[in-house]
């Protein structure tokens, strides 16, 4: 099997990784079409846009993946750079408009929190770290003077918490900020159990008790903002390409 899609842009074959961050933008075009076409060397999909264009969208793309993982210094600077060409660029614009793939990254913000320096922000993450992350975020950030979060998270027998690729949570505390009304401003969510501290793998809740939180929540009137962005932005926890806001 071969590990390449083609494309034709405009007659021009190009031969792309299958790999390749432009295959894994959820709802975009090329996505939507892999769904029934083959990409195949005979019968490569075919666009109708710029090819210089498409180029420049496969390297910001490439950048975009490399600045993100924190590895490379100079690529973050060079995302900042292709940012700025793209947004004063009319037919990238109308290319990526096209394409329906991140044309207004300018004017996103890349995920980031505390926990960063915990997570791989390259890799597919389990929906209640990813919870977690989200949740800390929008704390710490868009509301920042709305809500504060307390995590209780699982420790080893020597009393320090392990990250094994995921949050080890337990508890999250959350508290609405600046309101007199004391019995309706805390919330307490379960989201793991530790049953003993030799035990530190945390054995984490169930996605439809995760999404039944989130249901609920979103729903009172004190917390509703804050779970429906939570809401929104799950779907970042599997496709590291929607990691902004």
């Amino acid at each position: 099997m071969s590990d390449f899609h083609y494309i034709s842009v405009r007659g021009s074959i190009i031969q792309i990784l299958k790999t390749h961050p432009i295959f894994h933008i959820e709802n975009s075009f090329i996505q939507n079409a892999l769904k029934f076409d083959t990409f195949s060397e005979k019968n490569p999909f075919y666009i109708d846009i710029d090819v210089m264009s498409f180029h420049t969208i496969l390297t910001y793309l490439n950048c975009h993946q490399e600045a993100n993982s924190g590895e490379d210094y100079n690529a973050q600077k060079y995302l900042k750079l292709l940012e700025n060409e793209i947004e004063t660029n009319p037919i990238l614009l109308f290319s990526m408009n096209k394409l329906a793939i991140l044309d207004d990254m300018t004017h996103k913000t890349e995920w980031n929190c505390s926990f960063d320096k915990h997570l791989d922000k390259t890799q597919q993450w389990d929906e209640i770290s990813g919870f977690t992350y989200i949740l800390n975020m929008l704390c710490e950030k868009k509301y920042k003077d709305k809500y504060s979060c307390i995590n209780k998270l699982g420790k080893d027998e020597t009393g320090n918490t392990v990250f094994r690729k995921n949050i080890p949570i337990l508890d999250i505390y959350i508290y609405k900020m600046n309101t007199s009304n004391t019995n309706n401003n805390v919330i307490n969510l379960q989201l793991g159990y530790q049953y003993s501290l030799n035990d530190y793998l945390v054995k984490k809740i169930t996605v439809d008790k995760l999404y039944d939180y989130i249901e609920k929540f979103e729903n009172i009137s004190d917390f509703s903002d804050l779970f429906k962005d939570i809401k929104n932005l799950m779907p970042g926890c599997k496709n590291v390409f929607q990691r902004y806001i």
